[in-house]
């Protein structure tokens, strides 16, 4: 069996999506999870953009930008739609929530 090796790290409980743009492989859209309850016993949700920088010695990811949410999700995916005409140059991240 191989061992895993911990490559970057943030706290939060997030579902996660990779981006699937070409040029930024690297970077992950993360929204707070439904159903978890982290350390201060917050409420609060938002969509997050991380930076993984696999070159970078940091072991924290680098935050990119964040927006609160007024719900939790469930699901995250993030597609290249509206990339060929630049209407979306990074693509779209679209989140599943309590209320669809």
């Amino acid at each position: 069996t191989r061992a895993a090796m911990k490559i970057r790290e943030t706290k939060a409980s997030a579902t996660v999506a990779w981006s699937p743009v070409a040029a930024y492989p690297d970077f992950i859209a993360a929204g707070t999870v439904a159903g978890a309850i982290d350390d201060s016993f917050a409420s609060s949700a938002q969509l997050e953009i991380f930076n993984v920088d696999f070159h970078g010695q940091d072991r924290q990811l680098q935050s990119r930008g964040s927006v609160e949410v007024p719900e939790r999700f469930h699901r995250l995916a993030w597609g290249p739609k509206g990339t060929e005409n630049q209407q979306f140059p990074r693509g779209l991240v679209a989140g599943g929530m309590v209320d669809g």
